[in-house]
């Protein structure tokens, strides 16, 4: 089982991924901006909880305690550059960073936080529970012959062109819109290419009668219950639509 310190440095690895596959296709700064967002709070939650179980300091009075755990005086000048890129985006109208700087700051973030790990302060070497949002991809295909549309659900991997399918199903072609709007509403599906890896976008799109792919946000406990949620509540939504 993963540790909350794995678990953490995973999400950067990802978070890099993301990041690296954006920069061979077309992106606006909100592409990578809204990874740093995302992973701000995470970073300040891990440090004051998992670090120091500190509840009364600042982002910067965190970062600024591991001095007296002995963190190198390079770890904790990476740790500041995320903290202002992050406060950045998050308050300040005009700041702006290049993907490739979002870049090197997200692997500077990866190499403090290995050596926070590899030091097992506080309870960073305690199991890891995901209660968290996960997510699926989505892709569909219009099947004029047979009148339905053929839908797939897919491990999301930025490396390679063909993901790893989970779920296979059909749905008529009348209830796709139907389908989408209801889940893009509740915020659960994110349609659209930024939401998936390019690779795996412009496979599925070189297929005949492409009709869109987006992303799930479920929460779930693992890869099984997950995918059977999102494939549940479609095939309610077909009969109460």
């Amino acid at each position: 089982m993963r540790t909350r310190g794995e678990a953490l440095i995973n999400k950067v690895e990802d978070s890099i991924i993301k990041t690296q596959s954006l920069i061979s296709i077309s992106y606006t700064e909100d592409s990578y901006s809204e990874t740093i967002k995302a992973l701000g709070g995470e970073i300040e939650k891990f440090l004051k909880s998992d670090v120091l179980n500190l509840s009364n300091k600042s982002f910067y009075e965190l970062i600024e305690e591991l001095k007296n755990f002995g963190l190198s005086p390079i770890h904790i000048d990476y740790l500041h550059d995320f903290r202002l890129c992050y406060n950045g985006y998050k308050h300040a109208l005009n700041f702006s960073k290049t993907i490739f700087e979002v870049k090197t700051i997200l692997e500077k973030l990866k190499s403090s936080l290995e050596e926070i790990n590899s030091n097992n302060w506080g309870n960073v070497g305690q199991p890891y529970q995901n209660k968290s949002k996960r997510i699926v991809w989505f892709a569909g295909w219009d099947d004029y012959i047979g009148g339905i549309v053929e839908c797939d659900l897919f491990i999301p991997n930025y490396n390679i062109d063909m993901p790893i399918g989970i779920e296979h199903f059909n749905i008529d072609w009348k209830a796709w819109d139907i389908i989408i709007n209801k889940f893009t509403d509740s915020h659960e599906l994110l349609m659209g290419k930024e939401h998936v890896s390019e690779k795996a976008y412009e496979f599925w799109k070189s297929q005949s009668d492409f009709l869109g792919a987006g992303a799930f946000r479920v929460k779930s406990q693992n890869l099984l219950e997950r995918y059977l949620r999102i494939l549940q509540k479609m095939k309610m939504n077909l009969f109460h639509s």
